[in-house]
Protein backbone atom coordinates (compact mmCIF):
# COMPACT_ATOMS: atom_id res chain seq x y z
CA UNK A 1 0.00 0.00 0.00
CA UNK A 2 2.70 2.20 0.57
CA UNK A 3 3.86 1.96 -2.98
CA UNK A 4 0.17 3.39 -4.07
CA UNK A 5 0.25 6.69 -1.67
CA UNK A 6 3.34 7.78 -2.46
CA UNK A 7 3.04 10.92 -5.01
CA UNK A 8 6.87 11.32 -5.60
CA UNK A 9 7.81 8.51 -8.33
CA UNK A 10 11.26 7.32 -8.20
CA UNK A 11 13.26 7.70 -11.88
CA UNK A 12 16.19 6.22 -12.73
CA UNK A 13 18.68 8.69 -13.74
CA UNK A 14 21.17 7.69 -15.50
CA UNK A 15 23.25 10.56 -17.58
CA UNK A 16 24.21 8.76 -20.87
CA UNK A 17 27.74 11.05 -22.19
CA UNK A 18 28.05 10.48 -25.43
CA UNK A 19 31.35 9.47 -26.21
CA UNK A 20 31.56 10.54 -29.85
CA UNK A 21 31.54 14.31 -29.45
CA UNK A 22 34.29 14.93 -27.51
CA UNK A 23 36.69 12.61 -29.60
CA UNK A 24 35.23 14.63 -32.50
CA UNK A 25 35.87 18.01 -30.90
CA UNK A 26 39.48 16.73 -29.95
CA UNK A 27 40.38 15.55 -33.22
CA UNK A 28 39.13 19.26 -34.97
CA UNK A 29 41.19 20.98 -32.28
CA UNK A 30 44.58 18.49 -32.63
CA UNK A 31 43.93 18.95 -36.59
CA UNK A 32 43.31 22.99 -36.17
CA UNK A 33 46.62 22.95 -34.59
CA UNK A 34 48.43 21.34 -36.56
CA UNK A 35 47.61 22.97 -39.61
CA UNK A 36 48.70 26.55 -37.64
CA UNK A 37 51.83 24.94 -36.78
CA UNK A 38 52.67 23.93 -40.31
CA UNK A 39 51.09 27.06 -41.55
CA UNK A 40 53.45 29.00 -39.36
CA UNK A 41 56.41 26.67 -40.24
CA UNK A 42 56.26 27.11 -44.19
CA UNK A 43 55.79 30.93 -43.43
CA UNK A 44 58.88 31.12 -41.58
CA UNK A 45 61.03 28.81 -44.12
CA UNK A 46 59.82 31.33 -46.73
CA UNK A 47 60.45 34.64 -44.41
CA UNK A 48 63.97 33.11 -43.22
CA UNK A 49 65.13 32.28 -46.90
CA UNK A 50 63.66 34.79 -48.97
CA UNK A 51 65.25 38.24 -50.10
CA UNK A 52 63.48 40.45 -47.36
CA UNK A 53 65.98 40.36 -44.42
CA UNK A 54 68.67 41.14 -46.70
CA UNK A 55 66.68 44.10 -48.79
CA UNK A 56 66.20 45.37 -45.30
CA UNK A 57 69.71 44.80 -43.75
CA UNK A 58 70.94 46.74 -46.99
CA UNK A 59 68.07 49.46 -46.67
CA UNK A 60 69.70 50.05 -43.10
CA UNK A 61 73.39 50.48 -44.55
CA UNK A 62 72.03 52.51 -47.57
CA UNK A 63 70.58 55.38 -44.49
CA UNK A 64 73.23 55.05 -42.65
CA UNK A 65 75.40 55.86 -45.42
CA UNK A 66 73.04 58.58 -46.29
CA UNK A 67 73.28 59.95 -43.09
CA UNK A 68 77.14 60.82 -43.15
CA UNK A 69 75.58 63.10 -46.25
CA UNK A 70 72.65 64.70 -44.85
CA UNK A 71 74.01 68.27 -45.15
CA UNK A 72 75.19 67.98 -48.32
CA UNK A 73 72.23 67.02 -49.44
CA UNK A 74 70.14 69.36 -47.35
CA UNK A 75 72.94 72.24 -49.23
CA UNK A 76 72.37 70.58 -52.68
CA UNK A 77 68.53 70.79 -52.42
CA UNK A 78 68.82 74.95 -50.67
CA UNK A 79 71.00 75.52 -54.03
CA UNK A 80 68.47 73.29 -56.27
CA UNK A 81 65.83 75.30 -54.99
CA UNK A 82 66.95 78.75 -55.33
CA UNK A 83 68.29 78.14 -58.86
CA UNK A 84 64.67 76.58 -60.23
CA UNK A 85 63.58 80.02 -58.16
CA UNK A 86 65.85 82.44 -60.39
CA UNK A 87 65.14 80.75 -63.47
CA UNK A 88 61.95 80.96 -63.15
CA UNK A 89 62.73 84.84 -61.94
CA UNK A 90 64.57 84.99 -64.93
CA UNK A 91 61.77 83.46 -67.57
CA UNK A 92 59.60 85.96 -66.18
CA UNK A 93 61.45 89.13 -66.68
CA UNK A 94 61.59 90.98 -69.89
CA UNK A 95 64.30 90.45 -72.42
CA UNK A 96 65.37 94.32 -72.66
CA UNK A 97 68.26 93.81 -74.78
CA UNK A 98 65.17 93.01 -77.78
CA UNK A 99 63.79 95.92 -77.02
CA UNK A 100 66.76 98.09 -76.95
CA UNK A 101 67.61 96.56 -80.38
CA UNK A 102 64.37 97.26 -82.33
CA UNK A 103 64.90 100.60 -81.28
CA UNK A 104 68.12 101.02 -82.48
CA UNK A 105 67.31 99.81 -85.58
CA UNK A 106 64.59 102.84 -86.14
CA UNK A 107 67.11 105.53 -85.31
CA UNK A 108 68.40 107.13 -87.83
CA UNK A 109 72.21 107.93 -88.77
CA UNK A 110 71.63 111.71 -87.94
CA UNK A 111 70.20 111.32 -84.73
CA UNK A 112 71.95 110.72 -81.32
CA UNK A 113 70.87 109.18 -77.95
CA UNK A 114 71.75 111.63 -75.23
CA UNK A 115 69.75 110.21 -72.42
CA UNK A 116 68.16 106.71 -71.84
CA UNK A 117 66.23 105.56 -68.85
CA UNK A 118 64.37 102.29 -69.00
CA UNK A 119 61.92 100.87 -65.99
CA UNK A 120 59.27 97.74 -66.04
CA UNK A 121 56.56 100.10 -67.08
CA UNK A 122 58.51 102.36 -69.81
CA UNK A 123 61.67 103.70 -71.40
CA UNK A 124 62.41 107.07 -71.82
CA UNK A 125 64.58 107.90 -74.37
CA UNK A 126 65.68 111.74 -74.95
CA UNK A 127 67.46 112.10 -78.61
CA UNK A 128 69.75 115.04 -80.00
CA UNK A 129 70.03 115.82 -83.79
CA UNK A 130 70.89 118.50 -86.20
CA UNK A 131 68.06 117.87 -88.74
CA UNK A 132 64.29 118.07 -87.93
CA UNK A 133 64.13 115.39 -91.06
CA UNK A 134 65.87 113.03 -89.30
CA UNK A 135 63.56 113.83 -86.18
CA UNK A 136 60.60 113.30 -88.46
CA UNK A 137 61.66 109.81 -89.52
CA UNK A 138 62.45 109.04 -86.24
CA UNK A 139 59.21 109.66 -84.93
CA UNK A 140 57.19 108.08 -87.61
CA UNK A 141 59.47 104.87 -87.51
CA UNK A 142 58.28 104.74 -83.62
CA UNK A 143 54.86 105.54 -84.14
CA UNK A 144 54.77 102.41 -86.90
CA UNK A 145 56.54 99.88 -83.97
CA UNK A 146 53.45 100.92 -81.38
CA UNK A 147 50.76 100.19 -84.37
CA UNK A 148 52.37 96.68 -84.71
CA UNK A 149 52.04 96.73 -81.04
CA UNK A 150 55.18 94.39 -80.79
CA UNK A 151 57.07 96.07 -77.83
CA UNK A 152 54.89 99.43 -77.08
CA UNK A 153 51.43 99.89 -76.50
CA UNK A 154 52.11 103.66 -76.55
CA UNK A 155 54.36 106.97 -77.05
CA UNK A 156 54.53 110.04 -75.21
CA UNK A 157 55.81 112.76 -76.52
CA UNK A 158 57.78 114.71 -73.45
CA UNK A 159 59.57 117.14 -74.57
CA UNK A 160 60.75 118.84 -77.68
CA UNK A 161 63.02 121.71 -78.21
CA UNK A 162 65.91 123.21 -79.65
CA UNK A 163 69.33 123.82 -78.21
CA UNK A 164 70.21 127.62 -78.82
CA UNK A 165 73.97 126.82 -78.20
CA UNK A 166 74.51 124.59 -80.89
CA UNK A 167 71.45 124.17 -83.08
CA UNK A 168 70.72 121.06 -82.43
CA UNK A 169 67.06 119.75 -81.60
CA UNK A 170 66.27 117.76 -78.49
CA UNK A 171 63.32 115.53 -78.42
CA UNK A 172 62.58 113.21 -74.88
CA UNK A 173 59.72 110.70 -75.44
CA UNK A 174 58.18 108.10 -73.21
CA UNK A 175 57.58 104.64 -74.90
CA UNK A 176 55.46 102.43 -72.49
CA UNK A 177 55.89 98.60 -72.80
CA UNK A 178 53.38 95.98 -73.19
Amino acid sequence: MNKGINLLKTREMRVQLPTDKPSRLRLVAFSLLFIISVFSTVLFVLIAFSPLPKLKIQENNARSALLQFDKDIARLSFINQRSVSINNILSKQKIFSVVIQAIESKIPTEVAITEFEITQKEISLTFSSGSLRAIDTLIEELVKSVEEKKYFSQIILKNFSRAEKDGEYLLTIHLVNL
